[in-house]
Order: C-alpha cells, then structure tokens, then sequence
C-alpha cells in the first residue's frame, strides 16, 4: 500500500432484492463501516444495463431510508470523461456494485478504466 492509500473493505453479498428490502440489516451494516453521518454511496449498475428502476430504489433505499447521499455512475447509458470517473470514485465513501451481466460489466469497465479504480 502507498502512503496516503486508504484500505478499504469489500462486502460481497448475492441474493435478496433491494426493493423488497431483503438484505436492509445488510446494507445498515454497509453504511455503519463507513463510519459516517451521511455517507457518499455510488451505485454502479453497470451489470444491469444502468436500469432505471433499480437506480431509483438504490436511492430510496440508500439515500431515503439509509441517510446517504446518492450517486451513479451510468457506464451504459451515458459518456463520461475519465476524470469525471475517477472524481465519482475517489469521492464515494461506499461504492455499490449491482448485479447482473458481470462479463459485459467486466468489459465495460475495463474499456472505461474503472477495473483499474
């Protein structure tokens, strides 16, 4: 690790729907490792195809009931620079990774350089 890198924690988890609010206990976890008021949570829905309806109960999940501020990165749908990915990031205090098509998720990410971030 290089001085100034910060380690974080990786949280993999599979199952459960969100929107029915299956693994809410989990994702509270989530956010309590932040150890933040209110946290910066980035959704990456990549895996999905940037689905609108999961972005929207991403934020109400995260955001409305868990008290974070939201954001996402639409890999799929949209054009960044790749400053504006790494600012999106670096600035995430937890990045949350939708499921979905991992082998074009893999693809995109590395096309756009966020396997690397």
């Amino acid at each position: 690790m290089k001085e100034g890198e910060i380690m974080g924690t990786i949280v993999v988890i599979g199952g459960g729907e969100l929107i029915e609010l299956e693994t809410l206990e989990i994702d509270r976890k989530v956010v309590q490792l932040t150890q933040k008021a209110k946290p910066k949570a980035l959704f990456i829905p990549t895996a999905s195809s940037d689905a609108p309806g999961y972005c929207d109960t991403f934020s109400k999940v995260y955001g409305d009931i868990l008290g974070c501020e939201t954001s996402h990165l639409l890999l799929v749908s949209q054009t960044y620079t790749h400053d504006e990915i790494t600012d999106l990031i670096t600035a995430a205090d937890l990045i949350y990774v939708g499921g979905g098509n991992t082998r074009k998720m893999l693809e995109i990410w590395k096309n756009t350089g966020v396997d690397t971030l």
